[in-house]
């Protein structure tokens, strides 16, 4: 940990240990639905963004998104927790 510099917001190691699971559904040509969450029992395949230990370069960076079915989950896939300031 802590091998690397912080990036711009002071947070280390953020990338590359889990894919982060989104609230949205997947849209292959970005018409904006990966800007909303999707309705609590939807079926249809949800977003993953970043990458984890498990992937490539290519795929350890926050502009990375891969699809997946709700129900199905691996090592590599996970979520973050998120603390705002009042």
């Amino acid at each position: 940990m802590g091998q690397f510099p912080a990036n711009p917001w002071g947070l280390y190691d953020v990338h590359g240990n889990v894919s982060e699971w989104t609230c949205s559904v997947y849209d292959k040509d970005y018409g904006g639905g990966e800007q909303r969450c999707a309705e609590p029992n939807t079926s249809g395949p949800c977003v993953l963004r970043g990458g984890s230990w498990y992937g490539g370069p290519l795929w350890v960076r926050g502009a990375a998104r891969l699809w997946t079915a709700p129900r199905l989950w691996n090592g590599d896939g996970g979520f973050r927790l998120a603390r705002t300031f009042p």
